[in-house]
């Protein structure tokens, strides 16, 4: 048994030697000799961080446009109050400088008002994301699983708050902005390239002319069929304008029969003839306005004909105007004007002066034309400088359809005509509408340039210190100041003080600047520190501030503050005053007005104050309805709800008018009297009358309390049903009685209708009430904010069955028939009522 083991040993450790040989490995000696071997150090990579905090680096003002976000956070919130002042892509933003390809969603948990883009912006891609915000916080997760290559080319992510609008305004709070390794879940968001997909949607507008077919390449196949007297029948898309705001180019995608021709028509006003030469071809329009409608004419003013033609697709999407071509510009049109085909029109041009002959014989109409080659969608305003004959006419047309009629008086005249959306061509009638006659005048200047809104205040720039300033006036209003200070003069400064009825009035002063990039200047509104604004010039440029204040009376500019010894200059591009509506005061404030009275003119009411309470006395003479006047300086747009304390002579009367025009007459019954009038729309005025029609009245009342506030009303909801799977609930909303009758057929388990409330609808409201009737023994699930907490199973019983819900917010309503069972259930039930209303919480 030994020899046994001792030879298994022996064959063992022949194994070892093999194997370690075949490995090329050589074992130490078994002889008493000791060898210090050195091992090296073990390193181990720290793993990288599952999440990427990006709040901390967000930049309100990426574009130098200093004033469209105000922008703080504490605490790890970052809280933006936004004005978009006209810009519709204003945008914050965050620079991507470290790898993120490993990550597989963007966490964003936000609320507030208005949508929010979220925009990835890579070195060729583009993706966006737009998220829906309410009054609580919600966390969206965007899946970004599958972007591994986009994100390694990721350069920064851009935030838009009201994306195309330009005159939103609002507030957005957000609590999370960070990367994550983790799978997207909960309420997950795709990207999307940064496009509105107009492709499909149509309809005709004559009965059996156009028929519509989506293809398997989700092209849309379009056959025509027109009889004699429908030349001019039509496909229309109606868009949601909500989707189209701020979109400004088209881009068509589309195939047909060579030489046939279809009319592709914006709102009914912008055309684009299309010639087909039967290969797929694609469309770049420009969109001068909001998008609302799509007409397609095929083959316009033909009749009778047959065709067909393919959308391979419609994308909406917003383009950058090109860079050669700013609010800044000036665009010359002076000469290049061309006859319009009727040979009614010939041109000379001496000295830049252009002089036009006409003789326009059977020609009423006859026009000269100008085509712009360039895109002049940031200008509005064209400015003529014309001469002609006294009383002789022209009538000037731009592409908007926008006619001014210019009567000549034989001197040079200056016509200065805005327009709405991107002028691309101009037409001139000379004597429009009339035959046979003769003339000539001359253009001595034509331009397109951009006018600010609000009263321009670029004048009167003097320096504080001598020999430190100098500001040098170009022809086109812009200064350019070039400054010189000393070693002692770190702080020298320059100031222009405002025309004090120019500036009555205005809250807001938009300025615009451009300097040598890595200098700053100072802007010291009202010379108040509170009002102080830091420009750093990052680039050549034009960098924008916008500041708001109750008043404005001047306005100072340090160049380089706080730097001895150095000169320099800067230009000030644009410096106008404004009037921007203040933000609406929260739905919580109560704002009182007893006091704060006048006759609004007549001399009629005298108006004392004792104790907060307001008398008012009157002697109305000749004056049937003269009135006393309240006006509130607030934004009281959130506001719905005036309340009057009021006492007087029992029998006599008030009429109170707010500015919506709502009026309430009042009867005094000799007490004090509480009158509360609800109105629509932000009240921004009130007028009393005393005994309102009545001539040589006199009289006295007083006011005891007067305020305005919210109160919420309640909501019945009556409509707004859709189901979320299609197929399992036939929804009739359209009943007098405000019931809604619903029959379902479900082949899953936990199958909804739902109902999404108009957040703005429901702030204030507290407490809902449904009302239910359905086949006894059957059961329904009602889901309440879509929450789990909150859901219950209700078994009908065959009658009107009540049940009430209470939160602080209501965004939602789910219902779900016969829940738990795997489909194959059928049945009807009404929702008899459901009403959000407002009860006092119990102590």
């Amino acid at each position: 048994m030994k020899q046994r083991i001792l030879i298994a040993l022996m064959f063992l450790g022949l194994g070892l030697v093999f194997f370690a040989c075949n490995n090329q490995t050589t074992q130490a000696p078994t002889s008493p000799v000791t060898t210090s071997v050195t091992q090296p150090p073990v390193t181990t990579e720290a793993p990288l961080p599952t999440t990427l905090d990006l709040l901390p680096d967000l930049n309100a003002a990426p574009g130098n446009i200093y004033g469209p976000y105000k922008l703080s956070i504490s605490e790890g919130v970052a809280t933006v109050n936004y004005n978009k002042y006209g810009y519709a892509w204003t945008e914050m933003a965050v620079e991507i400088e470290e790898a993120v390809s490993r990550f597989n969603k963007l966490v964003v948990t936000a609320k507030g008002d208005g949508p929010l883009l979220v925009r990835f912006v890579g070195e060729d891609e583009v993706y966006d994301v737009r998220l829906a915000l309410g009054v609580n916080d919600q966390t969206f997760q965007i899946n970004l699983r599958d972007e591994d290559d986009f994100l390694e080319t990721l350069e920064k992510i851009v935030l838009i708050a009201a994306p195309g609008n330009v005159e939103a305004r609002g507030q957005i709070v957000i609590s999370n902005l960070k990367f994550d390794t983790g799978t997207a879940f909960g309420t997950v968001k795709e990207i999307e390239l940064p496009t509105y997909d107009v492709t499909y949607g149509w309809n005709e507008n004559d009965e059996d002319t156009y028929d519509f077919t989506v293809e398997l390449d989700d092209s849309v196949s379009v056959e025509y069929t027109k009889l004699a007297g429908q030349e001019w029948v039509y496909a229309v898309n109606e868009l949601d304008t909500n989707l189209t705001l701020g979109y400004n180019h088209l881009t068509v995608v589309i195939e047909g029969t060579d030489t046939k021709q279809v009319l592709i028509k914006l709102n009914n006003r912008f055309e684009k003839w299309v010639t087909f030469d039967g290969t797929e071809q694609t469309i770049e329009i420009v969109v001068p306005e909001t998008l609302a409608q799509i007409m397609l004419f095929a083959e316009g003013g033909v009749a009778p004909v047959t065709g067909e033609f393919s959308i391979k697709s419609m994308l909406l999407s917003y383009v950058e105007p090109a860079g050669d071509i700013d609010e800044f510009s000036i665009i010359d049109f002076t000469t290049g004007w061309v006859d319009n085909g009727d040979s009614v029109y010939t041109f000379s041009v001496d000295d830049g002066v252009t002089t036009v002959n006409y003789d326009k014989g059977a020609h009423a109409w006859a026009t000269m034309k100008y085509e712009f080659s360039d895109n002049l969608s940031l200008l509005n305003t064209v400015t003529l400088v014309v001469q002609g004959t006294d009383g002789k006419q022209i009538l000037f047309k731009d592409s908007n359809n926008k006619e001014t009629w210019i009567t000549f008086d034989g001197t040079e005249q200056t016509i200065k005509i805005s327009f709405a959306g991107p002028i691309t061509n101009a037409l001139i009638f000379a004597e429009g509408g009339t035959e046979s006659v003769t003339g000539s005048f001359d253009i001595i200047s034509a331009k397109v340039s951009y006018t600010a809104d609000g009263t321009n205040v670029n004048v009167g720039w003097v320096e504080n210190d001598a020999d430190t300033y100098e500001a040098v006036v170009g022809d086109t209003g812009v200064v350019t100041i070039n400054y010189t200070k000393n070693a002692d003069q770190s702080w020298a400064f320059m100031r222009t003080i405002f025309d004090e009825e120019d500036a009555e009035g205005l809250n807001g002063l938009v300025l615009v600047l451009t300097g040598t990039p890595g200098k700053q200047v100072l802007i010291k509104p009202n010379d108040a520190g509170s009002l102080e604004t830091w420009v750093t010039f990052q680039n050549d440029q034009p960098h924008f501030v916008y500041v708001s204040a109750d008043a404005f009376t001047n306005c100072i500019i340090f160049a380089e503050p706080n730097v001895p010894s150095v000169s320099g200059s800067f230009s000030i591009l644009r410096a106008v005053l404004t009037y921007i509506e203040p933000d609406a005061l929260p739905r919580d404030s109560v704002v009182d007005f007893e006091s704060g009275w006048v006759d609004n003119g007549d001399g009629v009411y005298t108006i004392s104050e004792d104790g907060g309470v307001t008398t008012v006395n009157y002697d109305k003479g000749a004056h049937e309805w003269a009135t006393m006047k309240y006006e509130f300086k607030d934004n009281l747009s959130l506001l719905n709800t005036v309340t009057l304390v009021v006492q007087g002579v029992d029998g006599k009367q008030i009429l109170f008018k707010d500015s919506n025009n709502k009026e309430t007459w009042i009867t005094f019954d000799g007490t004090e009297q509480t009158v509360v009038i609800s109105f629509v729309g932000p009240i921004t005025s009130a007028l009393i009358f005393a005994e309102g029609g009545t001539a040589s009245a006199t009289g006295s009342f007083d006011i005891i309390s007067a305020t305005v506030s919210f109160v919420a009303a309640p909501l019945e909801i009556t409509d707004g049903w859709a189901e979320n799977d299609l197929g399992t609930y036939t929804i009739d909303q359209d009943n007098v009685d405000g019931s809604v009758v619903v029959n379902y057929a479900t082949t899953g388990a936990y199958q909804f209708m739902i109902n999404n409330f108009d957040l703005e609808d429901t702030v204030g409201l507290n407490t809902l009430t449904i009302v239910v009737q359905g086949t006894s023994g059957k059961e329904l699930l009602i889901k309440p904010n879509d929450l789990n907490a909150m859901e219950q199973i209700v078994t009908f019983d065959g009658t009107e069955q009540t049940f009430t819900y209470t939160a602080d917010v209501w965004a939602k309503m789910l219902l779900f028939a016969a829940p738990g069972v795997d489909g194959g259930e059928t049945g009807t039930f009404t929702i008899v009522s459901m009403v959000l209303t407002y009860v006092e919480p119990s102590e």
